[in-house]
């Protein structure tokens, strides 16, 4: 069962074992994952592992099932970090970085669910997500940085269609790596990095071939 005060407390537990840095070395293979439902409670989620420089698709895991877990905001990786990590962990390779579809560390507990599934698994992720959710925006130097308790986490970037992206550490990462990665694997004229956008792509195939 659910209990959303055993969440809180869990998420703030977890929030202290977050980390900024170090990042990765050799950095080669770069995975995504992203979850599409059918309905309300049958979740897909897809991980997708790339080349880095070719942005070549490499391997490629689902996982499906029934998500009982509500949505409530801030607590979304309650609902679905569970299928992610299963098909993260049924990939045949290790990426050296992960981007999950979700915040990091711009979250109300610092604990995103970027950042829940990096220190549940101890490995390197990212955060990104298309809409804003917590943190401070500051302007300097033509960069938008995003800062929490004025500590830099992430950044927001202009995809190559105009939008935004808000960029954060999800764990073992920094802020300024993590925007590297991103923009190397945007690709005009999509609005996500690649190992994202493909597994957004494959998960919404998947879930329309049950209708």
């Amino acid at each position: 069962m659910f209990i959303h005060s055993r969440a809180l407390k869990l998420q703030r537990k977890l929030s202290e074992l977050v980390r900024i840095g170090p990042n990765p070395t050799n950095v080669e293979i770069v995975a995504g994952l992203d979850v599409s439902y059918r309905g309300k409670d049958f979740g897909v989620a897809v991980a997708v592992a790339i080349d880095r420089n070719t942005h070549k698709v490499l391997d490629c895991a689902a996982s499906r099932g029934k998500v009982d877990i509500p949505y409530v905001p801030g607590l979304l990786a309650f609902r679905e970090a569970a299928l992610m990590i299963a098909a993260l962990e049924s990939l045949s390779i290790k990426p050296d970085v992960v981007m999950v579809n979700g915040h990091g560390l711009a979250h109300p507990r610092k604990l995103g669910i970027a950042s829940h599934i990096g220190v549940v698994l101890n490995i390197s992720t990212i955060g990104i997500a298309r809409h804003y959710l917590y943190g401070k925006i500051v302007s300097e130097n033509s960069e938008n940085k995003i800062l929490i308790e004025d500590k830099l986490v992430g950044y927001v970037i202009r995809t190559p269609r105009g939008g935004k992206l808000y960029v954060t550490v999800g764990h073992r990462v920094t802020p300024d790596f993590a925007r590297r990665i991103t923009q190397e694997l945007l690709k005009p004229p999509f609005s996500l990095p690649e190992p994202i956008r493909l597994a957004d792509q494959i998960s919404r195939r998947i879930v329309r071939s049950y209708v």
